[in-house]
C-alpha cells in the first residue's frame, strides 16, 4: 500500500537554540544538528547539551517524543544521510526534521530503515544551498 508521509506522520522542524549559558548539567537532552554525528555512531542521548524544565517553558521549547525520526533539513549536514531515532523525549534544534510517526498505522523503526536506504539528501533543491523543505518530506510516497 503506497501512502505519503504526511497521511501516517507529523513531520516537523526543531526549535532554535537556547543560548550557551541556558543550557545546565541535568535535565532533557537538547540534539542538535553536529550531535547527529556521534548519535548516528551509537554514542549515548546523555552526551548531548541538557536543557532544564524552567529554561524549555521559557524558552518554549517544544519537546519531541521518544521514536521520532530525526535528519538534518539545512545546511551542509542535510547532505550526510544522518539518521537518528530518539531513544528519549528531547529537545530538537530548528535544522532538524523530526518525523513523529502514528504507531497505529507504521512501526518508526521502518520509516527510520527507509530514510536509511533512501537518504533524504534526494529532497535537495539547490546543491550549492542545501536545504530540504518539511512539505517535501510531507509528500514523500512510500510503500507500507
Amino acid at each position: 500500500m503506497e501512502v505519503s508521509l504526511k497521511d501516517i506522520s507529523k513531520v516537523s522542524a526543531g526549535n532554535s537554540a537556547p543560548k550557551k549559558d541556558e543550557f545546565s548539567n541535568e535535565g532533557t537532552p537538547f540534539i542538535r544538528a553536529g550531535s547527529l554525528a556521534f548519535l548516528t555512531q551509537g554514542k549515548s542521548i546523555d552526551e548531548c547539551e541538557k536543557v532544564s524544565e524552567n529554561t524549555a517553558t521559557k524558552k518554549r521549547l517544544k519537546l519531541f517524543m521518544k521514536g521520532s525520526i530525526l535528519f538534518a533539513k539545512s545546511g551542509m549536514s542535510s547532505k550526510m544521510g544522518r539518521i537518528y531515532q530518539l531513544e528519549e523525549d528531547a529537545y530538537v534544534v530548528s535544522h532538524l526534521a523530526i518525523i513523529d510517526v502514528d504507531v497505529s498505522i507504521a512501526n518508526p523503526s521502518y520509516i527510520k530503515y527507509f530514510f536509511i536506504l533512501r537518504p533524504p539528501f534526494f529532497l535537495i533543491r539547490d546543491d550549492a544551498y542545501p536545504s530540504i523543505k518539511l512539505e517535501d518530506i510531507k509528500n514523500i510516497v512510500l510503500n507500507l
